[in-house]
């Protein structure tokens, strides 16, 4: 996932600020300057209210409401650049999200600058060409310095390559021009939070601000719960989860939160409970994704094969929650990919055949939906690696190593500094599998 940054400063408008300086909360003074944001071009009111809410929403990580908020949008202005944006930025199919960017594409006559980096900031990420990516974030802060977005988008395009100290610091920048801008807050949290080097003193510091600045919302209770969740305080973290459930009776992810931090605890009832509860409450592709963690209760309780037969479970009846066929597509992935990790971890190699089978017939299916050339060949990347992982759990090391080239050649052009990672790690396996230390080490 990106990181997530919130939408609190009006689009279009520049708000004036005196230029006799501002008092930071560390105690640090610092000029102010005039912020102005990336225009956002649309006519009618109602849609930019709309993607203004699915903004605040998506900044915080809840990307399926925010997904109907952006579709609201398009309703009341359909060449809405910035709302089809949000779309194929929150959306969970690659198939729509492709058709949204083309469809803002097709719609920047009478945009601005800002709205036509962004469109090819999100098709370079489509092409997996992060260099690009950046240097289009860089021109997005060199035209608008003074707006908060442009350096949060800047930080997600650094932290999803892994530039941590730089993505901090251009986050701590949208801070510094706009202090009560909680999508900036959140993305501190999310960063200090979820990737190295961890600060969980800072993390808190953030969602304590979140807290502070907008006492309603339930996401800052729930990145609370996280910080004590990850400091092994797991009675803490379910009481503020439960928290954010009482602010939003309908946060699924709360109640799934909480159901992982019970099944920590060995309260594999209780745990269940709120794994259903999420499941219930939830709408959208959550029902099905947050229902796959009830199954992971089996893995703690030492019984694989259960797990594997209620995934198998939630993927037959996945034709009864009401989402678009390329959005099930998309979710069904994310179920049977934890099946064939949980076989292939435990080594039950009859289970995995079937699952990485299974898995990779929809992974083509989902790509040759799209008609993306591209997009394509990542997909047939992916799959080398399910088979590489399966040859390599079956002991067959040579059809395993083939697999990992294969994946590396699909994917030697691509202008991102990460793409061999799935490769390294799959070499990275079958060195741990010889009893290979020092190349396991290696990759």
């Amino acid at each position: 996932m990106n990181t997530l940054e919130r939408l609190c400063v009006t689009f279009g408008v520049a708000v004036l600020l005196a230029g006799c300086g501002q008092q930071q909360e560390a105690g640090e003074y610092i000029e102010e300057v005039a912020v102005e944001e990336i225009p956002t071009t649309t006519t009618s009111e109602a849609a930019l209210a709309h993607f203004e809410q699915g903004q605040a929403l998506f900044d915080v990580g809840r990307a399926v409401p925010a997904l109907d908020h952006f579709r609201l949008a398009i309703e009341q202005d359909p060449t809405f650049v910035r709302a089809h944006i949000g779309i194929a930025n929150s959306v969970f199919s690659p198939e729509e999200a492709r058709a949204a960017i083309s469809q803002a594409a097709e719609n920047l006559e009478g945009a601005s600058d800002g709205e036509r980096i962004l469109v090819e900031i999100v098709q370079a990420g489509q092409d997996n060409n992060t260099d690009r990516q950046l240097e289009l974030a860089n021109t997005l802060v060199q035209q608008y310095p003074t707006s908060p977005r442009a350096h949060v988008i800047l930080a997600g395009v650094q932290a999803a390559r892994l530039a941590v100290v730089e993505a901090r610091a251009s986050t701590a920048r949208a801070v510094e021009l706009d202090p009560q801008m909680i999508g900036a807050h959140a993305g501190l949290f999310f960063s200090n939070m979820f990737q190295a080097p961890y600060d969980f003193d800072a993390a808190e510091k953030h969602a304590l601000r979140v807290v502070e600045l907008d006492p309603d919302n339930p996401m800052g209770y729930s990145f609370r719960g996280d910080v004590r969740r990850a400091l092994v305080d797991y009675e803490g973290a379910r009481d503020l989860y439960t928290m954010a459930l009482d602010k939003d009776p309908t946060l699924g992810l709360a109640a799934l939160k909480r159901g992982i931090v019970n099944t920590f605890l060995g309260n594999y009832d209780e745990a269940r409970a709120d794994y259903q509860l999420s499941a219930d409450v939830d709408k959208g592709t959550n029902k099905i994704t947050n229902a796959n963690f009830s199954a992971f209760v089996h893995v703690y309780e030492g019984d694989p094969k259960a797990a594997i037969e209620e995934l198998e479970t939630i993927d037959a009846a996945s034709g009864d929650v009401d989402i678009p066929a390329d959005q099930m597509r998309t979710v069904r992935q994310f179920t049977l990919a934890n099946a064939a990790t949980i076989a292939l971890y435990n080594e039950l190699i009859p289970e995995a055949e079937t699952a990485v089978r299974n898995l990779t017939a929809l992974i083509r299916e989902n790509a040759e939906a799209t008609g993306d050339v591209e997009f394509t060949r990542q997909q047939e990347a992916a799959i080398r690696i399910w088979e590489g992982r399966l040859a390599a759990r079956s002991g067959d090391f040579e059809t395993a190593a083939t697999k990992a080239e294969e994946n590396k050649a699909l994917l030697e052009g691509d202008a991102n500094p990460r793409k061999l990672e799935a490769y390294h790690q799959l070499h990275g396996l079958i060195a741990l599998r010889q009893g290979n230390a020092e190349g396991t080490i290696l990759h």
